[in-house]
């Protein structure tokens, strides 16, 4: 009797227990990503009340997953949006200011109006070629930006994209420092034309807005060779400066200091330059102002 009653209770713990093995193992193969499999259990005992309940489990976490994936284009799409409406209005002020300066010009009547015009019509069309650029990117839903590396003179770009930013008053604070050999061809890289345009505009457009409205602006833009074949572009301000509890989240994607920021211009910058082969960096004292520079190498 005490044999047979070890070899029933032997079977009914096997009965009892095979059940929570299968679920046991159904529970360490669900997964968010792939396709889970619901348990098929017809009694009305306590294993199938859990078995219910581990379908029903199931059933929850499919409706999470789907409403997950709605959310996850949808904060794609809003990213997207909000790089795409950064990278466009970055043109426009300094644009609208140009043509302003040049409507004063033409009121004035100066002597150098044809020499004007043809200055703001060459960096309008720089200008809009940008804004051509990413919006032919965002509509074939790409990456923002789409590189195009070329050989190019980095000079004449940094002279247009100062040159445009200097229409406006705030812009009459802006001083460009170029090498005595500036015009001869020597400052040539191998980048995207659009890119160093767009982060030229960025680094002026967040020098000027760094500077307090009750301080004159004086903002730098320098180019300078280096060794070991590489050439820097820097700009300086006189602004408020980048407080130290925000400086590692410069160039974080989203992280903005201004109300009306957001927070993609840098990240997109440093992006491009390191793609190019080159280095971003700042150094900045509070209250003082900032520094911006970037490295790149010259092309062979």
């Amino acid at each position: 009797m005490f044999i047979l009653f070890l070899v029933l209770a032997f079977l009914a713990s096997r009965i009892l227990t095979e059940p929570l093995k299968l679920i046991t193992e159904k529970l360490r193969q669900t997964t968010l990503t792939g396709q889970n499999e619901m348990l098929a259990y017809e009694s009305e005992d306590e294993i199938g009340l859990l078995v219910r309940e581990y379908n029903q489990m199931l059933l929850k976490l499919e409706e999470s997953k789907q409403e997950l994936a709605t959310q996850e284009k949808e904060a794609a799409w809003r990213e997207m949006a909000r790089q795409v409406a950064h990278e466009i209005k970055n043109p426009l002020t300094p644009m609208k200011l140009s043509l302003q300066f040049l409507q004063r010009a033409i009121q004035d009547q100066r002597p150098n109006l044809d020499e004007l015009m043809n200055k703001v019509s060459q960096t309008l069309i720089t200008q809009i070629d940008v804004l051509t650029d990413i919006a032919t990117s965002f509509s074939n839903f790409t990456n923002l930006p789409a590189m195009r590396p070329e050989r190019l003179d980095v000079a004449p770009i940094l002279r247009r994209c100062v040159g445009l930013h200097q229409g406006g008053a705030a812009g009459t604070g802006i001083r460009l420092t170029l090498p005595e050999d500036a015009d001869t061809g020597r400052y040539v890289v191998y980048a995207d034309e659009s890119l160093l345009v767009r982060t030229f505009n960025n680094l002026l457009i967040n020098a000027l807005q760094a500077i307090p409205p009750d301080r004159r602006p004086e903002v730098e833009a320098q180019l300078q060779a280096q060794p070991n074949n590489r050439i820097r572009i820097c700009i300086q301000d006189n602004g408020t400066g980048i407080p130290a509890d925000v400086q590692d989240k410069v160039f974080v994607p989203n992280f903005t200091t201004k109300e009306k920021g957001s927070g993609i211009g840098l990240a997109v910058a440093r992006r491009g330059i390191e793609s190019a082969g080159g280095t971003i960096w700042f150094e900045t004292k509070e209250g003082a102002g900032t520094l911006f520079c970037i490295e790149l190498p010259l092309a062979g």
